[in-house]
């Protein structure tokens, strides 16, 4: 038993050739396996998103819109927010405000299942012609952004969802 120690030891660390090329291809592997780690989250979000949603235009002012959120979710992820950009006539999304109007946003955590996420008055949206919100998870370590609604801005329908 002895000898076979010493023998795996002598053949392993008593070549610097042999440690040399480990720490090389170490080296030369992890930014791979780092990029091929980030791609496969990223196609596991796209085929089981945490949340499938859709909004809904229920009014249209000057400058700002009351949307109205509906949706599923799907996976165990804690929410850490919600983001609404506006769409220029050229399709830049432009940062705005979004809050909701219905209760307060209690930031909390739903279990998996339907939810009617309430409405919420996003502003401002100059020259806008549609509105893009996403969700945020927490899914173990890492943040899940999730498109959940783009809104075209033109007459709203009545009724949420």
């Amino acid at each position: 038993m002895r000898g076979a120690y010493q023998s795996l030891k002598r053949v392993t660390f008593g070549m610097p050739l042999t440690i040399a090329t480990g720490i090389v291809l170490g080296g030369l592997l992890s930014p791979v396996a780092i990029a091929t780690n980030d791609w496969l989250a990223t196609q596991y979000d796209r085929v089981f998103p945490v949340v499938e949603m859709s909004g809904q235009l229920l009014s249209l002012g000057d400058d700002e819109a009351v949307i109205g959120l509906a949706g599923r979710k799907n996976r165990e992820c804690t929410y850490t927010g919600i983001q609404a950009y506006s769409v220029g006539p050229d399709g830049n999304m432009t940062d705005t405000f979004i809050v909701r109007t219905d209760i307060p946003e209690s930031r909390d955590t739903k279990p998996r299942g339907t939810f009617d996420v309430g409405t919420w008055r996003v502003w401002p949206l100059p020259d806008s012609r549609g509105i893009v919100v996403y969700i945020n998870h927490l899914c173990g370590s890492r943040v899940v952004l999730t498109k959940v609604a783009h809104i075209p801005l033109a007459e709203p329908k009545k009724g949420l969802l």
